[in-house]
């Protein structure tokens, strides 16, 4: 059997063509809503981690961008957050983006959805993160300039899956910033 090449974009464009007809379950939000309950979470979390200091409008947490994936296996989707881009106010007159980025790098929290209701898990801080389909699990790769690496023309890479009912660290390595898609 000859299979032909898929060039560059191989495994993505395998994924993409098999995934043409699939969709999410029936009654889910699309990419752009947040359910309530997830939404309520979010908030939680943020009084939590500012003792009620932190005020984000739920429109501003509705208009962040945020990847969808399905990291359990409860059918529902979950959200990861860029909190970067966030326009929340610190009831103090501290800097609001404090709370979630450092010098580097931003906070990816994961509103994941369970049994007992939405929880927040904060990922490891990094510039980008995106999800990814490996076998039969969804996994969420956290990317961050690496800045041990001589000329910082270097990315390290946090990759997450969920096992067991938590977010767990399955994998770490550096990669060239200039290292195409897919490729390690």
């Amino acid at each position: 059997m000859n299979i032909p090449s898929l060039g560059v974009f191989g495994p993505a464009a395998l994924a993409l063509g098999l995934c043409v007809n699939c969709s999410a379950p029936p009654d889910h939000p699309g990419d752009g809503e947040l359910p309530p309950a997830a939404l309520a979470a979010f908030q939680d979390h943020l009084a939590g981690i500012s003792d009620g200091a932190l005020v984000c409008p739920d429109a501003e947490i509705e208009a962040a961008r945020r990847v969808t994936a399905f990291i359990n296996a409860d059918a529902e989707p979950d959200f990861v957050l860029e909190t970067r881009v966030l326009n929340c106010r610190e009831t103090r007159g501290r800097p609001a983006v404090a709370y979630f980025c450092g010098s580097f790098a931003c906070a990816f929290p994961l509103l994941v959805s369970g049994e007992e209701g939405w929880q927040v898990v904060t990922l490891m801080s990094g510039n980008h993160v995106q999800a990814r389909e490996h076998y039969r699990e969804t996994r969420l790769e956290v990317r961050e300039i690496a800045r041990s690496e001589p000329g910082g023309r270097a990315v390290a890479v946090r990759e997450y899956a969920w096992r067991d009912g938590a977010l767990i660290r399955i994998g770490e390595w550096v990669e060239s910033s200039d290292a195409r898609l897919g490729s390690r």
